[in-house]
């Protein structure tokens, strides 16, 4: 799923113009703003005849900024669900005191046929 990830965004995603990085779990790159991914793994979707037809994929987004994050995450959302992936729901909005970053997560989910061979 990762490999799926990195080959939509390209380690970033562009907002007015601005390139925000994009990593799997870690990001330790100069940039105020920055997305982190997690695969929150797969599971089974549907079961025909004692077959498994197919998967549900949970992925997580973290976005952190120390500004406005609203046109981070609808841009997310446009690039993911025009991939096929379900958004079905936020974490909300935490804000960190120490780091003085806005955290907003999101959480998408896609079904993907399983190819039997």
């Amino acid at each position: 799923m990762n490999e799926e990830i990195e080959n939509i965004f390209h380690g970033k995603l562009i907002v007015d113009q601005k390139e925000i990085p994009i990593a799997f779990m870690n990001y330790s790159g100069p940039s105020e703003e920055y997305i982190v991914f997690y695969d929150n793994g797969t599971t089974p979707f549907f079961i025909s005849d004692d077959v498994l037809e197919s998967v549900k994929i949970s992925l997580e987004f973290h976005v952190y900024t120390k500004s406005n994050y609203l046109k981070i995450v609808q841009e997310l959302k446009k690039m993911l669900t025009s991939y096929d992936y379900n958004w079905i729901g936020d974490d909300g909005d935490m804000y960190e005191t120490d780091t003085k970053y806005h955290h907003y997560v999101m959480n998408f989910e896609k079904i993907e046929e399983v190819i039997h061979g």
